[in-house]
């Protein structure tokens, strides 16, 4: 018991979500705060009479904050309503109180047809909503966290890889089988060209970038403009 009763301390009577329109503390949350699966009547046994109002006194005992009660809804005269237990359900994986099992319990086609069963019905289904809403708003926290502690924790991860990789003895030894690499790609390269039968004259002409008309300037003898040309002296010029 006394993990439910750590658990009920640490409850915030200021947070409505954890507490039900009766002041009592949602199961839910207790299960939440405590790690524990627990139940309304284990709850009572661990601190009987604990409530909002209870806890707000403690924690603020200078200026106590009352919590108003609900007004008491008067039964209708012809049904007074059986005492009723409180019940947990488990709706995947979430811890769901449930007030009025009895009404719960009954056909649908029956609690439709009365007027009385079907204010209860949805008296209800109104605190079930209420109680999943609250869960909802505490695991949406709880995964917003969870995403920012990930996407830290993530890019610390690749600084870590990138610093990792930095090796200087690797990235030479890499340049060096990259050179070498290219290096045998030229030599079979001329291996290929050597046993295809190609001759010096082959690989000239091969390599030859110039038009024709260019090749046959060039082959003058001197080529022309390489030389200005020579006027012999004219007798009695000075």
């Amino acid at each position: 018991m006394e993990h439910i009763k750590q658990a009920l301390a640490a409850m915030d009577p200021n947070d409505p979500e954890q507490w039900n329109r009766d002041g009592l503390p949602r199961v839910e949350t207790v299960i939440m705060l405590s790690g524990q699966t627990v139940t309304r009547k284990e709850i009572n046994e661990a601190w009987p009479e604990f409530t909002r109002a209870t806890l707000m006194e403690e924690k603020t005992p200078a200026q106590p904050v009352q919590v108003p009660a609900p007004e008491p809804v008067p039964p209708p005269e012809d049904e007074q309503p059986a005492e009723q237990d409180t019940e947990v359900k488990n709706i995947g994986g979430v811890m769901v109180e449930i007030n009025d099992p009895e009404v719960m319990a009954l056909p649908f086609n029956h609690v439709a047809s009365d007027l009385s069963l079907l204010e209860r019905a949805l008296n209800e289904f109104q605190r079930q909503y209420d109680q999943v809403s609250g869960i909802k708003k505490l695991l949406d926290s709880f995964l917003a966290d969870i995403g920012t502690r990930s996407a830290v924790l993530s890019a610390r991860k690749l600084k870590l890889e990138s610093r990792d990789k930095k090796n200087p003895a690797q990235d030479i030894q890499a340049y060096i089988h990259c050179q070498q690499e290219i290096r045998n790609k030229r030599l079979r390269a001329a291996r290929e060209f050597l046993q295809a039968g190609t001759n010096a004259q082959d690989l000239k002409a091969a390599m030859e970038s110039r038009s024709k008309l260019d090749q046959a300037m060039s082959g003058r003898k001197p080529p022309m403009g390489a030389k200005r040309p020579h006027y012999p002296a004219m007798a009695g010029a000075h």
